[in-house]
């Protein structure tokens, strides 16, 4: 390292510290785009609750726009488009998918429709998005009506599924039913025949 040198700086006073530095490095200070922040929010919180790819979630929300709460967080994200398609959580970090939402996601997919419900292999899974719920195509309907999946009617699901996670709830051809929260581990829906396996948010018609 070339040039090495000590700054003192006094730090009793903080206001304008930041650009007290810069100018006494000799740095030009460069402001960040507002929406460009708000932007990478939503792509982390795509990866680490939806197990989106980081290439994928960039591309989603490149040129969004926010609506933003009084107090100044992203209440909605729209895409390029106009399209309404998540809403983070206030309440404890997360965030929700509207049905367009989910249908970009569904659409991701590069994945086999599950057949069964765990192969009983360690699988890296990081970025092959929700995990999808496959449920009995006589349950199908009422499920595409917003009701919730029952344990009982569920036919398989992808190794990755964790309760408490956002879902995607499909029927045995791969079609977008409804959005949901697992309540089950993969071993569960194997297993149970009774109470919700899947409290389903919205039905996707």
């Amino acid at each position: 390292i070339h040039n090495r040198k000590v700054i003192p700086v006094d730090i009793t006073d903080t206001e304008d510290l930041h650009k007290r530095v810069f100018e006494l490095l000799e740095i030009e200070p460069t402001e960040r785009n507002p929406d460009d922040k708000k932007r990478s929010q939503i792509v982390d919180k795509l990866c680490v609750l939806c197990n989106v790819k980081q290439s994928e979630a960039i591309s989603m929300c490149k040129d969004a726009t926010f609506v933003m709460s009084r107090t100044g967080r992203i209440r909605n994200m729209f895409d390029s488009e106009g399209e309404h398609l998540f809403s983070p959580r206030l309440a404890e970090g997360g965030i929700s998918l509207t049905v367009n939402g989910a249908r970009k996601l569904h659409q991701l997919r590069k994945e086999k429709i599950p057949q069964e419900f765990s192969s009983g292999k360690l699988i890296n899974h990081v970025g092959k998005g929700p995990a999808w719920i496959v449920v009995d195509d006589d349950a199908a309907p009422f499920v595409k009506d917003g009701r919730n999946v029952m344990h009982g009617f569920v036919i398989a699901c992808d190794e990755w599924t964790r309760p408490g996670e956002t879902v995607l709830v499909v029927n045995s051809s791969g079609e977008l039913l409804a959005i949901g929260r697992s309540q089950s581990t993969p071993e569960e829906f194997a297993t149970f025949t009774k109470g919700i396996a899947v409290k389903v948010r919205e039905g996707c018609p």
